[in-house]
């Protein structure tokens, strides 16, 4: 298992919108639904969009309202590193919080998507705590930039 939603949440986001809708690019289905369950799981209420690639990811940003993006790197018709770029390039989203999620965990991967504008990064398998920390601190930062 990819995911993991073992272990206990102490507790859920914090000041995360009960509306806020989510992104998630993963193109294999048991990551990306372990994802969504693990999203559930840490209290994200609003509506979660599911992309199994750059395309689909694409054609859903364009006609909706993405509040948050959890992205895969390796995709079948492109990279999260470009979808990142093409998203950042989109106006209404040049600071709209993303997180990549690989199992990429070379530092210059790290480093060219915070490059790019990435606000952070998660090595697949995820714990759930984790996830939650990355997510909250994201969020966290985008408020104070806001």
């Amino acid at each position: 298992m990819i995911g993991s939603s073992s272990g206990k949440v102490t507790n859920k986001i914090k000041l995360l919108p009960s509306d806020i809708t989510f992104l998630i690019l993963e193109d294999m289905d048991n990551i990306r639904q372990q994802m969504v369950n693990d999203l559930r799981s840490i209290g994200v209420l609003g509506k979660i969009h599911e992309a199994p690639n750059v395309q689909t990811a694409i054609k859903i940003y364009s006609s909706e309202e993405i509040g948050f993006v959890i992205s895969d790197w390796n995709l079948p018709d492109g990279t999260g590193h470009d979808f990142l770029k093409k998203f950042r390039d989109v106006e209404r989203y040049k600071k709209t919080p993303f997180i990549m999620c690989t199992t990429n965990n070379e530092v210059k991967f790290f480093i060219e998507a915070i490059a790019s504008g990435a606000n952070d990064y998660v090595v697949k398998p995820w714990k759930i705590n984790e996830l939650k920390e990355k997510i909250q601190l994201t969020w966290n930062t985008f408020l104070k930039k806001k």
